[in-house]
């Protein structure tokens, strides 16, 4: 498989609330069974979900890793993944957060030898769930989509330069 992901991809969730919650609830459906997640908050425990107790341990467990953060944070959240990440992990950044701040990220994530995929999320993931509609930049975005499409979601390329799936949202919103 390319990018040396597994058959089933151990996916982590950096940030469990709403979204990351509704997401792993239908990849376990699909039957994903390696699925951990990490939150600042205490969260419920879902079926087929492991609670991590730090950034190392989930970033241990995971192939690809989901950042799924309050916009604030989501910076900072990258650099604290990033001394933990290497060339095995696929780093997908799910938030909302601005165009440059997506392009930073980026850069935060490539340094640590990992591959970065700058997603935006086009519907309300109540609603939609692990099949949410997210349009993809970055170099890696074939690997995410090779790896989730047929875990059932639905994820479209929109080119390798990061910054433009979010700024399409964007664009989108007004």
């Amino acid at each position: 498989v390319t990018g040396g992901l597994m058959s089933e991809p151990r996916i982590g969730f950096i940030g469990f609330g709403e979204a990351a919650s509704h997401i792993s609830e239908g990849l376990v459906a699909e039957g994903v069974s390696q699925i951990t997640a990490l939150d600042i908050l205490p969260r419920p425990e879902k079926i087929g979900v492991t609670i991590a107790r730090s950034m190392e341990d989930l970033l241990a467990t995971s192939d690809i890793v989901f950042s799924a953060v309050t916009c604030n944070v989501a910076l900072d959240v990258a650099r604290q993944a990033a001394s933990s990440l290497s060339d095995r992990h696929l780093y997908v950044d799910i938030n909302s957060v601005s165009p440059e701040t997506k392009i930073t990220i980026g850069d935060v994530v490539k340094v640590s030898g990992a591959r970065y995929v700058e997603a935006a999320v086009m519907a309300g993931v109540p609603g939609f769930g692990h099949k949410v509609p997210m349009l993809l930049s970055g170099e890696a975005a074939v690997d995410l989509i090779e790896a989730m499409t047929p875990l059932g979601m639905e994820l479209k390329d929109f080119g390798p330069k990061l910054g433009r799936a979010s700024a399409l949202k964007m664009f989108r919103s007004i």
